[in-house]
């Protein structure tokens, strides 16, 4: 885990191994909800820019999930700070 993130975890969850959970330096706060009886499987980053939400009852094995708007496109731009008021909410639920 690296970096300034509020975890949130419901009952019976399971995290694997070889799991990245990181905030980025958008918000102010970031933070990642994980509802009840959720599986996250590996190998997965989960990368916070403002706020990801896993809802209940989901079971998760991917590679990365985020709500950073990502690598801009003119290199130029890459390293300017984020608006974290461009950053949506990213709800995964069943």
């Amino acid at each position: 885990m690296e970096g300034d993130l509020r975890i949130f975890v419901g009952d019976n969850v399971k995290l694997y191994d070889r799991i990245t959970l990181a905030s980025l330096t958008i918000a102010r706060n970031p933070r990642l909800v994980i509802g009840n009886d959720t599986d996250i499987s590996t190998p997965i980053s989960i990368l916070v820019g403002n706020e990801i939400e896993i809802g209940s009852n989901c079971m998760i094995g991917c590679t990365l999930i985020t709500d950073n708007p990502g690598h801009r496109v003119e290199y130029t731009e890459r390293y300017e700070k984020l608006d974290a008021d461009r950053i949506g909410l990213v709800t995964i639920a069943v």
